[in-house]
């Protein structure tokens, strides 16, 4: 990875500044590295990630808009996320940049105007996210819990994303009312996809689709509604950008979910609701065994089956299992009591 530079300022480059001045401005960040750490990254340069990913991937041409109205996007997308432990900024952008580089591995069978759609869902997928869990809102009833019978979360992300998208300065201004209706059904379906509840359904269509061989990508290319199952998967996929990533990494989001999840177990047993308690979990032990699990039975099945229909993936499988095992190492051999 280049150099990154980890100097003040916290806040995002000025909407004032030019392209070309914010492009020299910004550090050498090795955008088409499986290996970024974007923690490692201050705000402004993972704004500025995230808008050169979007500039790089045509949305200047496919928006007809300005290299200047992509950073206001991302400053104004920035501003909507909280400084939760675990899903905040930088984790939206590296949701985004890994749904980035899956797009860039999986070639010739997306419509541009799809990838940067779901580039922006991605950013968006968890945006005004307070550190809470659907199944807080669902018992408390407070706050969106009140608005929302089911997808809670999701659906309050959608209509945050669709309030900046239609206030002021817009992206989507220019778009014709049939590509901004395209627009607004991708991004709805993309996001409603990042509930855990579809996981199991989800992934039992890709087992199914792909048990014989993997997807024909030209076919691909004529098949509008498969287009969207799938694209929908792969922000399913990003999501899961946890356990790819190299151990010191992984295990720095692990510990900063953990703490969201006890932080709402304090809150919910303060407030006399239910506790979950796989989100109870609490210290190193307690990670690593969590840990496992969630990546021995959802994480890696999921991109098995990612892998099953797009074999370029593949590879990812190889450090899913080297980070099982050092899961697996920090758990305390248990004595022998048989003895």
């Amino acid at each position: 990875m280049n150099s990154i530079n980890t100097g003040t300022p916290e806040v995002a480059a000025p909407i004032t500044m030019s392209a070309k001045e914010a492009a020299a401005a910004a550090p050498a960040i090795d955008e088409l590295s499986w290996e970024l750490n974007t923690l490692a990254l201050k705000k402004d340069d993972q704004a500025q990630l995230a808008a050169s990913m979007l500039i790089h991937a045509g949305i200047c041409d496919i928006f007809r808009v300005e290299e200047a109205d992509v950073h206001h996007l991302v400053a104004e997308v920035m501003s909507k996320y909280n400084e939760t432990t675990f899903h905040n900024f930088a984790h939206a952008v590296s949701v985004m940049h890994t749904l980035y580089l899956l797009f860039k591995d999986i070639k010739g069978c997306w419509e541009p105007f799809e990838v940067v759609t779901l580039l922006i869902a991605a950013l968006c997928h968890d945006i005004d996210h307070q550190g809470l869990s659907n199944s807080y809102y669902q018992n408390s009833k407070k706050a969106i819990g009140a608005h929302y019978d089911e997808n809670i979360l999701e659906r309050h992300h959608i209509a945050t994303t669709m309030s900046i998208l239609t206030e002021g300065r817009s992206v989507l201004s220019v778009l014709s009312e049939a590509e901004r209706a395209r627009f607004d059904d991708l991004v709805e379906f993309a996001i409603l996809g990042t509930d855990m509840s579809f996981h199991g359904t989800q992934l039992k269509f890709l087992q199914e689709e792909y048990k014989d061989g993997p997807q024909d990508l030209e076919a691909l290319k004529t098949d509008p509604a498969k287009r969207k199952k799938l694209m929908q998967s792969l922000l399913h996929t990003a999501d899961l950008y946890n356990p790819i990533k190299p151990f010191d990494v992984t295990r720095e989001w692990a510990i900063r979910l953990q703490t969201e999840f006890n932080q709402q177990c304090d809150l919910e047993r303060q407030e006399g609701l239910p506790v979950l308690p796989f989100m109870d979990g609490r210290g190193e032990t307690a990670l690593a065994k969590g840990e496992t699990g969630f990546i021995s039975f959802v994480a890696k099945p999921w991109w098995e089956a990612i892998a099953a229909a797009f074999p370029v993936v593949k590879p990812h499988l190889d450090t899913i299992t080297n980070n099982v095992e050092a899961w697996k190492s920090l758990i305390p051999t248990e004595p022998d009591t048989a003895k």
